[in-house]
């Protein structure tokens, strides 16, 4: 199985869309990966974890026009 960091846009919007991942079960994976990498490519400012875990649990409305993938996912 690929890795959830490793899916392309697509793949994981295919995935939401179709109930096979939820936006929770993808925050799950971001931590670590995270706190794997963040210490070499210092790209994170203020990361709150937490803050991002409460919008992954806002049900979501994916694959529709009316509202974008949340914020955190970085897909629109």
């Amino acid at each position: 199985m690929t890795d959830l960091h490793d899916l392309s846009t697509t793949q994981l919007l295919a995935q939401f869309a179709s109930r096979q991942l939820s936006p929770l079960d993808y925050y799950e994976h971001l931590p670590t990966h995270i706190r794997r990498w963040e210490p070499h490519i210092r790209a994170l400012y203020a990361f709150d974890p937490e803050q991002v875990r409460q919008q992954a649990l806002v049900p979501p409305n994916v694959g529709t026009k009316t509202r974008p993938m949340a914020c955190w996912t970085g897909l629109r």
